[in-house]
């Protein structure tokens, strides 16, 4: 064996001498008396001393003081020392022996003092062999080695606690305990009675039911201040024991003068100020014993406490009451099985509150209430089958709950009883054993049988704590623990932390070459990491054998969270999906007391980011980043060139249709205003060519008039295409024969092909061919093209048409051999003024034309839903396609956009060769009297000239004029202009139809607007008639007269007894077709007259018989027997009636009137009228 001390180095040999090392060799230092094998040796220093002890097989030990040289024998009577450790404290060292035995040898004094531990350790669990080797740790741990029958550990700091086994008790079960005042120990056994020890605990004595007990099983105890011990079992009512233990009563049974209620099992007992008593019951609740005073020996009265309402006052309570504590005089807090706990008053007699777990859920865990304690502070401990709280009263009728279910050794616990030491702290016994709560620091710490306790587990009530000794008395299934709460002692003792697993993703891991542990994980200062390595679990513990639960893990990971958190008992420390990033996991150990070490146990854990997310790959990011938005930048700039180009084109295209818009909206206004030069042009022409001499002497006024009627047509061509431009077109659509509207107009412009020297030809496989088409729209298309094609021919040159049917459609081809047209301007073609403007170029000879031709012409061919086309070489000739769709219905109008309004067709220049009827105009002072209304004197003059021979004449150059002298001078017709300044004619015809006294006045508007819509407008204002300029003077003559001799025969029917009906609808104003129909819906009432025609039209006596009289030549009185007599003319010929029947139904009043005005105005009696043969 070999020893280092200091700088000296000492061997011993097997024979017992002592060698000391000197450079290369040994030196003996000394021979021991030896006389058997050694076993062990141990080199210490003893006061700066160095020591050598010996152990040997069958001897004595031998103590060696290396300095003096010097062996001192070592024994103990009837043993033999085996083995020596170093003890903690510093003049001290364990001795173990062979019989199994341990001493602490005294190095001051030499003395053996065997190990004896109160706790019973080594009584429990024996040694009884040789000890071969001892060692002491932290933090009062004693580990002994011996020779076959394994290791030993014996805790030195032993938990002050006394034993009362259940060896020494009637029965082993204890459910009550009580401390008299003469310091007897009463324990109350769950079927042997009651047993009772004296201060030294000697057994003295037993109660049960043969002294007098109501039930062995006893439950409860209370000793009231005569000495008196009152006594809850499991039977009837409650036993009174006397102060000598050789009376016991029953109450209520012996006490016959009080009535009480009935009731058992007293499970808990209290003592209010007042003295009296209350009784926790099995079923019954809660009795009250009263007693006057606390010096009171009897009770003078029981009662049953209302802790619930019942339906009947009368029906008895029923609570389980395991639990009472006293808060204040007057308020008492019960605890209930199932039922919560309720806090009573008792001098309201009352429950003032009830706490329960469906009103405190996150505070009260369950309702089963087993304990009750009321502390210093008023303060209500209550332990239940599943934990404990505290209530800390606030107010009278308010509380604060404060839940210690979160303390790791009081969760899912049961709380059987509560008592309070001397210092405040709380003692509470569980299903799992003793646990003391500290009440200043919050923390509690457990004890069980490795602790020297005698219960696993502890029973109801069954506790008692004695404040003179400070002992607590707290009993269980295996007797009592009696522990000297004034020495409990805590150390400060930080164990180390062990780390002992690491999981990834719940899986093992453990070292290798290719593993994240390069070692065991306790020994690893750190954790190298990939991305999808965030999941940990570390599995830590505290290093301590004993008493291990009461050493608390807190954590916290840094950079993550830098809050600590507390370790769950048995569970591991876990992170879940930790991101990329480098974390300092530190972990704490707590003492017994709750106070957490400064030093911490700490693992760097470097978790790498994917690839994708590395320092490169980000600066890769932001380079693609800055490249995409570069290309982005770019795409855009080139987009938002694209986009100007086009929005350039655009504008381009928008400028040039504004232009062409402006341009036919020019030659639109300006064709408007051809109108009346035109006018005056031609009416002026065709009067002098009416003077046949004029025209033989002037040949060339037929030149002038023929050319005037060319740029009528012009004119109409460009109000022809802005018609078409607006959508305004009517279709006629009919079953025609296309091939006869074309042979006819080949045939119309036979004389312009001769001129030219063109053949033109049809070819068409049927010349019957029909088909639904508009054939006035069809005729101009195809003028347009064939006269095209002609006039831009060669002399000799040939113009075909065919025509034929492929499925549903007519296909229409127009061939010509001329000089055809540039491929430079094809785009150009259909555009309006295209060909006028190529002629300008030189691309076409000089004929003249709008440059409207093709346009109006492929805007017919849409608007009949068909398409058009062509091809053309320069020099050689075009050819045109068309093709119409069958997909018009006959007899039905359209229009491009809106449906058609119907309107009264007005002819231009057709009307030119009508006949002016003859009529003579009287004498100049009869003659009908005319309002010429227009802005522009040439054509009030032109007008003037034209009627001045057959009217009297009135002109006015505005609508404000022309109104002034309607009212003035009352003519028979007007003819107004629609255009003129201050007041238009549309307005002017307006205003006149609205008044009653010119609302009948004939009004004829002539004037430059000659589009539908326009004519629809006047029309619908009033207008009689609607001529456009230019107009031919017989048209305007012709509508004048007819308008004139229209408002005549009105006149004459009315006035005369004419039979013509047709003339009652032609009257055009609105206000006598009223009226008349008036007349008609009330003919056979005999009160109709003048008057009530006036009241229901609504104008003067006077007013109504000057309009009658002017426009229909009659009076109304008149006018209303003209309509009797007609109704009865009609009943004479059409029905069997008598006359007198007729006469009825006719209104008239008198048979005679009827027929003085019957031969007035027939000419014959009713009678002979209906004999007449018609």
């Amino acid at each position: 064996r070999v020893h280092l001390l200091g700088d000296e180095i000492y061997c011993l040999d097997a024979a017992g001498k002592l060698w000391t090392v000197s450079g290369n060799r040994l030196d003996l230092l000394l021979a021991l008396p030896v006389s058997g094998t050694l076993t062990s040796s141990v080199a210490l220093t003893i006061d700066n001393q160095p020591f050598l002890l010996i152990t040997q097989r069958s001897s004595e030990a031998i103590k060696v003081d290396l300095i003096a040289r010097r062996a001192t024998p070592l024994s103990i009577a009837d043993d033999i020392i085996t083995s020596f450790a170093l003890s903690g404290k510093g003049n001290q060292l364990w001795v173990g022996t062979e019989k199994g035995q341990i001493y602490a040898y005294n190095l001051s004094t030499g003395r053996f003092d065997e190990l004896t531990l109160s706790s019973g350790q080594q009584e429990y669990n024996p040694i009884a062999t040789r000890v071969l080797s001892i060692f002491e740790t932290e933090p009062d741990l004693l580990w002994i080695g011996t020779d076959g029958n394994g290791a030993y550990t014996l805790k030195l700091e032993e938990f002050p606690n006394r034993r009362l086994p259940s060896t020494q008790l009637a029965y082993p079960i204890v459910r009550g305990i009580l401390l008299t005042r003469n310091n007897h120990l009463m324990v109350g056994t769950k079927g042997g009675g009651i047993d009772i020890f004296d201060e030294n605990g000697k057994h003295i004595r037993n109660l049960s039911v043969k002294n007098g007990l109501s039930n062995n099983s006893v439950l409860s105890f209370h000793q009231r201040t005569d000495g008196s011990v009152w006594v809850g079992t499991d039977g009837q009512g409650i036993d009174i024991i006397s102060p000598d233990y050789k009376t016991i009563r029953n109450f209520p049974h012996d006490f016959p003068s009080v009535a009480a209620p009935a009731f058992a099992s007293v499970y808990r007992i209290a003592e209010d100020m007042d003295g009296d008593l209350y009784l926790g019951s099995s079923g019954y609740g809660v009795i009250r014993l009263g007693f006057g005073s606390s010096e009171s020996t009897a009770p003078l009265a029981a009662e049953q406490l209302v802790l619930d309402n019942a339906p009947d006052e009368n029906l008895p309570q029923k609570q389980i009451v395991y639990a009472l504590a006293i808060e204040k005089p007057g308020i008492i807090w019960i605890g209930s099985r199932g039922m919560g706990i309720y806090r009573y008053n008792a001098v309201t007699k009352r429950v003032v509150s009830r706490y329960d777990a469906g009103l405190y859920p996150d505070k009260i865990t369950n309702d089963d209430i087993l304990a009750l304690f009321a502390d210093k502070d008023q303060h209500i401990w209550a332990g239940s089958s599943n934990g404990l709280f505290e209530i800390i009263p606030v107010s009278s009728d308010s509380v604060g709950i404060e839940s210690w279910q979160q303390q790791a050794d009081l969760q899912n616990t049961s709380i059987h009883a509560i008592e309070a030491d001397n210092l405040g702290n709380m003692w509470v016994t569980t299903n799992r054993g003793l646990s003391l709560i500290d009440t200043k620091t919050k923390n509690v710490r457990s004890y069980t049988v490795d602790d020297g306790l005698i219960n696993f587990e502890y029973t109801d009530g069954a506790s008692w704590f004695d404040e003179a000794s400070g002992r607590l008395f707290v009993g269980g299934t295996m007797g009592i623990d009696i522990v000297q709460t004034r020495d409990i002692r805590f150390s400060s003792y930080f164990p180390p932390i062990s780390l002992n697993r690491l999981l990834i993703r719940n899986q093992l891991i453990e070292p290798g070459e290719e593993s994240v542990l390069h070692s065991r994980i306790n020994h690893q200062q750190s954790l190298d990491l990939k991305y999808n390595q965030n999941a940990l679990s570390f599995q830590v513990a505290a290093l301590a054998f004993w008493g291990q639960e009461r050493y608390r893990i807190s954590y916290r990971l840094k950079n993550h969270d830098d809050n600590w958190s507390l370790k769950p008992s048995a569970q591991p420390i876990t992170f879940t999906n930790l991101p990329a990033g480098e974390y300092i996991l530190q972990i704490r150990v707590s003492d017994e007391n709750g106070n957490w070490s400064e030093n911490k146990r700490e693992i760097t854990i470097t978790i790498h980011p994917p690839f994708w997310r590395t320092t490169w790959a980000i600066i890769g990011y932001v380079l693609l980043f800055i490249a995409l938005q570069g290309i982005i930048y770019l795409a855009l700039r080139r987009r938002e060139a694209r986009k100007k180009a086009i929005q350039q084109q655009e504008f381009e295209q928008q400028k040039e249709a504004e232009m062409q818009s402006y341009k036919i909206e020019f030659f639109t206004n300006v064709a408007h205003e051809f109108r009346t030069p035109l006018t005056l042009i031609t009416s002026h022409i065709h009067a002098l060519i009416e003077d046949k001499r004029n025209a033989l002497e002037n040949p060339r006024l037929l030149k002038v008039y023929n050319n005037s009627l060319k740029l009528q047509k012009l004119v109409l061509e460009i109000m022809q295409f802005r018609k078409l431009e607006k959508g305004k077109e009517p279709l006629n659509i009919q079953l025609c024969r296309p091939v006869g509207i074309i042979e006819e107009v080949i045939s119309d412009l036979e004389l312009l092909a001769q001129q030219n020297e063109v053949r033109c030809e049809v070819i068409t496989p049927d010349k019957e061919l029909e088909f639904k088409l508009d054939p006035d729209k069809f005729s101009r298309i195809v003028t347009n093209l064939i006269s095209n094609a002609i006039k831009y021919n060669k002399p000799g040159g040939f113009v075909k048409v065919r025509v034929k049917m492929e499925g549903k459609a007519l296909y229409l081809e127009i061939e010509d051999s001329g000089i055809g047209i540039r491929r430079e301007y094809f785009q150009k073609v259909f555009e309006p003024f295209g060909i006028s403007s190529a002629r300008k170029r030189g691309s076409f000879p000089g004929y003249r034309s709008t440059g409207l031709g093709l346009a109006v012409t492929k805007a017919l061919v849409e608007l009949l839903k068909g398409s058009i086309r062509f091809e053309s070489v320069s020099g050689e000739g075009t050819r045109f396609f068309i093709i119409f769709p069958d997909v018009h219905s006959p007899g039905v109008p359209h229009m491009m956009e809106k449906p058609e309004t119907h309107a009264v067709e007005i002819n231009y220049l057709g009307e030119a060769n009508d006949a002016l009827p003859d009529h003579t105009t009287g004498n100049a002072g009869h003659q009908p009297v005319v309002l010429l209304v227009d802005d522009e004197p040439e054509i009030l003059e032109l007008l003037s000239d034209l009627l001045q021979q057959d009217y009297q004449l009135l002109v006015a150059e505005n609508g404000v004029e022309a109104w002034e002298k309607v009212l003035q001078h009352k003519p028979d017709l007007i003819v107004s202009d629609i255009m003129m300044p201050e007041m238009d004619g549309i307005e002017l015809c307006g205003k006149l139809r609205d008044n009653f006294d010119t609302s009948h006045l004939p009004l004829i508007l002539l004037t430059a607007k000659a589009e539908i819509e326009d004519r629809i407008a006047g029309l619908k204002a009033g207008a009689d008639a609607y001529i456009p300029k230019p107009f031919h003077p017989d048209h305007l003559k012709v509508r004048i007269q007819m308008l004139l001799q229209l408002r005549s025969n009105i006149r004459d029917y009315f006035g005369k007894s004419d039979d013509n009906p047709t003339l009652v609808h032609e009257i055009p104003d609105p206000f006598f077709k009223k009226m008349i129909d008036y007349i008609d819906e009330n003919i056979d009432d005999e009160s109709l007259s003048a008057e009530r025609l006036c009241d229901k039209m609504a104008v003067s006596k006077s007013a109504l018989y000057n309009k009658t009289k002017s426009v229909l030549g009659t009076t109304p009185h008149s006018l209303i027997n003209q309509r009797r007599l007609q109704k009865a003319a009609i009943l004479l010929k059409s029905s069997t009636l008598t006359v007198s029947e007729i006469i009825d139904q006719s209104g008239f009043t008198s048979r005679t009137h009827f027929y003085d005005l019957f031969n007035k105005s027939y000419g014959c009696s009713p009678l002979e009228y209906r004999d007449q043969k018609w």
